[in-house]
């Protein structure tokens, strides 16, 4: 299984929190919902 680890970055463009997804795979990783969602990724 691979490390997933998700960086949350505030507007300033600092990260402020890492998230560690328990994903098994790259597909479900992309699919998964993470804090800050509601806001566009880029």
């Amino acid at each position: 299984m691979a490390e997933y680890r998700v960086y949350l970055v505030d507007r300033d463009g600092h990260f402020y929190d890492v998230v560690h997804p328990n994903c098994a795979d790259d597909a479900e990783a992309q699919r998964a919902r993470y804090p800050g969602d509601e806001h566009e990724r880029n």
